[in-house]
Protein backbone atom coordinates (compact mmCIF):
# COMPACT_ATOMS: atom_id res chain seq x y z
CA UNK A 1 0.00 0.00 0.00
CA UNK A 2 2.58 2.26 0.76
CA UNK A 3 4.48 1.73 -2.37
CA UNK A 4 1.60 2.63 -4.54
CA UNK A 5 1.33 5.90 -2.69
CA UNK A 6 5.25 6.76 -3.76
CA UNK A 7 4.17 5.90 -6.99
CA UNK A 8 1.28 7.89 -7.46
CA UNK A 9 2.94 10.85 -5.44
CA UNK A 10 5.62 10.39 -8.16
CA UNK A 11 3.37 10.57 -11.01
CA UNK A 12 1.59 13.30 -9.39
CA UNK A 13 5.14 15.34 -8.87
CA UNK A 14 5.98 14.47 -12.53
CA UNK A 15 2.47 15.79 -14.09
CA UNK A 16 2.75 18.80 -12.30
CA UNK A 17 6.55 19.46 -13.34
CA UNK A 18 5.42 18.82 -16.56
CA UNK A 19 2.11 21.03 -16.60
CA UNK A 20 4.28 24.12 -15.10
CA UNK A 21 7.19 23.53 -18.13
CA UNK A 22 4.30 23.64 -20.85
CA UNK A 23 2.23 26.72 -19.09
CA UNK A 24 5.64 27.92 -18.87
CA UNK A 25 6.41 27.79 -22.25
CA UNK A 26 3.33 28.94 -23.74
CA UNK A 27 3.11 31.82 -21.49
CA UNK A 28 6.71 33.16 -22.59
CA UNK A 29 5.46 33.16 -26.63
CA UNK A 30 3.98 35.90 -26.09
CA UNK A 31 6.20 38.12 -23.34
CA UNK A 32 7.52 40.57 -25.94
CA UNK A 33 10.92 39.94 -24.57
CA UNK A 34 12.21 38.35 -28.23
CA UNK A 35 11.66 39.88 -31.83
CA UNK A 36 9.95 36.39 -32.36
CA UNK A 37 7.71 36.80 -29.50
CA UNK A 38 6.63 40.48 -30.96
CA UNK A 39 6.00 39.16 -34.00
CA UNK A 40 3.58 36.75 -32.48
CA UNK A 41 1.83 39.48 -30.39
CA UNK A 42 1.61 40.76 -33.92
CA UNK A 43 0.00 37.76 -35.53
CA UNK A 44 -2.70 37.90 -32.65
CA UNK A 45 -3.93 41.55 -33.88
CA UNK A 46 -7.68 40.83 -35.57
CA UNK A 47 -6.54 42.30 -38.71
CA UNK A 48 -5.11 38.88 -39.87
CA UNK A 49 -2.12 40.82 -41.27
CA UNK A 50 1.04 38.49 -41.99
CA UNK A 51 3.71 40.70 -39.73
CA UNK A 52 7.23 40.77 -39.65
CA UNK A 53 9.66 42.84 -38.07
CA UNK A 54 12.49 44.02 -40.33
CA UNK A 55 14.23 46.24 -37.60
CA UNK A 56 13.97 47.86 -34.27
CA UNK A 57 14.45 50.86 -32.34
CA UNK A 58 14.29 52.41 -28.56
CA UNK A 59 12.27 56.47 -27.78
CA UNK A 60 12.49 56.45 -23.90
CA UNK A 61 12.57 52.30 -23.57
CA UNK A 62 9.32 52.30 -25.76
CA UNK A 63 10.62 49.67 -28.59
CA UNK A 64 9.37 50.70 -32.37
CA UNK A 65 9.22 47.69 -35.15
CA UNK A 66 9.70 48.39 -38.89
CA UNK A 67 7.01 45.83 -39.51
CA UNK A 68 5.70 44.35 -43.24
CA UNK A 69 3.38 42.00 -44.92
CA UNK A 70 3.44 41.11 -48.42
CA UNK A 71 1.03 44.36 -49.29
CA UNK A 72 1.47 46.35 -46.36
CA UNK A 73 4.37 48.39 -44.56
CA UNK A 74 3.87 49.65 -40.69
CA UNK A 75 5.26 50.80 -37.49
CA UNK A 76 4.52 48.36 -34.37
CA UNK A 77 4.84 50.34 -30.92
CA UNK A 78 5.36 48.53 -27.79
CA UNK A 79 5.67 49.87 -24.31
CA UNK A 80 8.04 48.49 -21.54
CA UNK A 81 7.31 46.45 -19.04
CA UNK A 82 8.51 44.87 -15.71
CA UNK A 83 9.60 41.60 -16.65
CA UNK A 84 12.12 42.96 -19.42
CA UNK A 85 9.62 42.23 -22.55
CA UNK A 86 7.24 44.88 -24.15
CA UNK A 87 2.99 44.96 -23.94
CA UNK A 88 1.90 45.56 -27.55
CA UNK A 89 0.63 49.23 -27.95
CA UNK A 90 -0.49 50.48 -31.22
CA UNK A 91 0.55 49.31 -34.85
CA UNK A 92 0.09 52.53 -37.86
CA UNK A 93 0.68 50.74 -41.63
CA UNK A 94 0.24 52.08 -45.00
CA UNK A 95 0.27 50.05 -48.11
CA UNK A 96 3.38 49.42 -49.34
CA UNK A 97 5.52 51.62 -50.76
CA UNK A 98 3.67 54.60 -48.66
CA UNK A 99 5.02 56.65 -46.13
CA UNK A 100 3.71 55.33 -42.59
CA UNK A 101 3.29 58.02 -39.93
CA UNK A 102 2.34 57.40 -36.16
CA UNK A 103 2.67 59.11 -33.17
CA UNK A 104 3.25 57.44 -29.92
CA UNK A 105 3.97 59.25 -26.05
CA UNK A 106 7.02 58.21 -24.30
CA UNK A 107 7.62 59.12 -20.80
CA UNK A 108 5.00 62.75 -21.50
CA UNK A 109 6.84 62.99 -24.39
CA UNK A 110 4.92 63.29 -27.81
CA UNK A 111 7.10 61.53 -30.82
CA UNK A 112 5.72 61.55 -34.66
CA UNK A 113 7.53 58.27 -36.12
CA UNK A 114 8.08 58.17 -40.17
CA UNK A 115 8.78 55.27 -42.28
CA UNK A 116 9.36 54.33 -45.75
CA UNK A 117 10.60 50.78 -47.14
CA UNK A 118 12.05 52.16 -50.26
CA UNK A 119 15.89 51.67 -51.30
CA UNK A 120 18.75 54.02 -50.72
CA UNK A 121 16.66 56.64 -49.04
CA UNK A 122 19.10 59.08 -47.81
CA UNK A 123 17.47 61.31 -45.22
CA UNK A 124 13.56 62.44 -44.60
CA UNK A 125 12.45 66.05 -44.57
CA UNK A 126 10.02 67.16 -42.07
CA UNK A 127 7.96 70.46 -42.01
CA UNK A 128 5.25 71.51 -39.26
CA UNK A 129 2.71 73.90 -39.30
CA UNK A 130 1.93 75.25 -36.12
CA UNK A 131 -1.00 77.92 -35.78
CA UNK A 132 -0.88 78.52 -39.61
CA UNK A 133 2.73 79.58 -39.59
CA UNK A 134 4.76 76.96 -41.36
CA UNK A 135 8.32 75.94 -38.92
CA UNK A 136 11.43 75.40 -40.66
CA UNK A 137 11.80 71.93 -42.15
CA UNK A 138 13.54 69.33 -40.24
CA UNK A 139 15.85 67.52 -41.53
CA UNK A 140 16.29 63.62 -40.14
CA UNK A 141 18.54 60.88 -40.59
CA UNK A 142 17.40 57.12 -40.98
CA UNK A 143 18.86 55.69 -37.82
CA UNK A 144 17.45 52.00 -38.78
CA UNK A 145 15.72 50.73 -41.71
CA UNK A 146 14.17 53.70 -42.66
CA UNK A 147 12.79 54.92 -39.41
CA UNK A 148 12.96 58.28 -38.08
CA UNK A 149 11.37 60.28 -35.66
CA UNK A 150 10.90 63.77 -34.06
CA UNK A 151 9.51 65.32 -31.26
CA UNK A 152 5.92 67.03 -31.88
CA UNK A 153 6.46 70.83 -31.77
CA UNK A 154 3.08 71.58 -29.98
CA UNK A 155 -0.29 69.56 -29.03
CA UNK A 156 -2.10 70.91 -32.40
CA UNK A 157 -0.17 71.17 -35.68
CA UNK A 158 0.04 69.78 -39.38
CA UNK A 159 2.89 68.02 -40.77
CA UNK A 160 4.41 67.32 -44.48
CA UNK A 161 7.26 64.75 -44.89
CA UNK A 162 9.37 64.10 -47.81
CA UNK A 163 11.71 61.30 -48.01
CA UNK A 164 15.03 61.88 -50.47
CA UNK A 165 16.77 59.32 -51.87
CA UNK A 166 20.62 59.13 -52.87
CA UNK A 167 19.77 60.68 -56.28
CA UNK A 168 17.86 63.17 -55.33
CA UNK A 169 14.10 61.78 -55.64
CA UNK A 170 11.40 62.58 -53.62
CA UNK A 171 8.91 60.31 -51.82
CA UNK A 172 6.07 62.03 -50.67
Amino acid sequence: MVHKRAIILIVVAIVVCCSALVIGLLSDDEDGVTVASREAILQDLPKGIDWQIASEILIDDYLLSSIYSPTKDGVAIFAPQKNGGYEYQSIHYANKGDIVIAHVITNQSYYDIFYLDQADLSYAEVIYTVDGQQLAPVQLDLVDAKICYHQAPSDDYRLDVRYYDRNGNIYQ
